[in-house]
């Protein structure tokens, strides 16, 4: 099995070097209440790191919170499609978009987060130091001058594979790498 996050071969779905570099980048606890009457509420939770998302959320599989259920959650920052705007109970709610490299799709939904730019913020900045710690790959020409070439190169197509760069994307960092 490959690290979904460095894709070095692993024991697990994470390598043990990735879990030890995780850094926290967002973390945001609150209380949803809901009604006017009963006053239910919920605790929720999202957690931002260079590695993944986790925490307690809605989690639906559209983005209007159809057939939802609150419940823990725990993304690698890879599958992370990017913050959204949903809905919940018919009120905005901002969202992430997870989609796997297996094709599952979900949402994470955040009912009356009071902190939305800083989640955007947070996601943004997880993805953007995933890609420049995978991303940066080099030519295979480029071996010499840079011993890792054929690892940075398989990462570049790693990620590309597994739906994390598009294809302009892809290219892009090829095209830094002069190939």
């Amino acid at each position: 099995m490959q690290c979904l996050i460095c894709g070095k071969d692993s024991a697990g779905e994470v390598c043990n070097q990735c879990i030890r570099a995780e850094q926290g980048i967002y973390a945001k606890d609150w209380t949803y209440k809901e009604g006017l009457i009963v006053k239910k509420t919920e605790d929720f939770r999202v957690n931002v790191t260079n590695a993944r998302v986790n925490g307690i959320a809605v989690i639906s599989t559209s983005p209007n919170g159809m057939n939802a259920k609150i419940d823990n959650f725990n993304h690698y920052i890879g599958c992370v499609v990017g913050v959204e705007q949903g809905s919940y109970n018919n009120k905005p709610a901002p969202m992430i978009h997870i989609k796997t490299p297996a094709g599952m799709e979900r949402y994470l939904i955040f009912p009356q987060m009071p902190d939305e730019g800083g989640l955007k913020a947070g996601v943004d900045k997880a993805k953007a130091e995933k890609m420049a710690g995978g991303a940066s790959a080099a030519a295979p020409a480029a071996a010499a001058a840079d011993p890792n070439a054929a690892e940075k190169l398989s990462k570049l197509d790693l990620l590309k594979a597994n739906g994390i760069l598009t294809e302009e994307e892809y290219q892009r960092e090829r095209a830094k790498l002069g190939i």
